[in-house]
């Protein structure tokens, strides 16, 4: 995105960059986050890696058990986060034919481009239509 003053550029370039940034972080959620290996995991095993005294105490029973559950939630939601960055990314790439009509994104009203694009608008927007 190129700022000359008082206006504002976001070409083909500046778009692609996007898509990369995207990419690459989904990328890295992926390798870091969501691949397996050995050792600690955030996922439901990540009670069996809590050692924080007797298992006869019920407190270090309740401590693995939440370890597990919140292990296997926050894997949950980074793989469901997974699916919606990739879907985002494809949306954008979908998007790139905008720049057969235009140079620069910003002489182009967000309502068109999201006539054009319904599935890059936020959550719960409207659609032309009126209907959510």
């Amino acid at each position: 995105m190129a700022d000359d003053g008082d206006v504002i550029k976001f070409d083909e370039a500046t778009f692609d960059n996007l898509i990369r940034f995207m990419t690459d972080c989904k990328d890295q959620l992926d390798t870091e986050f969501l691949r397996p290996r050995s050792g600690c995991m955030l996922d439901s095993s990540l009670g069996t890696y809590l050692r924080p005294g007797s298992s006869e105490w019920p407190v270090v029973t309740t401590i693995t058990e939440g370890g597990s559950g919140f292990g296997g939630s926050v894997r949950q939601r980074l793989e469901a986060l997974s699916t919606e960055w990739e879907e985002f990314i494809t949306a954008l790439r979908d998007a790139k034919t905008v720049f057969k009509d235009s140079d620069d994104l910003a002489t182009m009203s967000a309502r068109e481009f999201l006539e054009q694009h319904p599935e890059l608008a936020p959550p719960n927007t409207p659609s032309p239509d009126g209907v959510i």
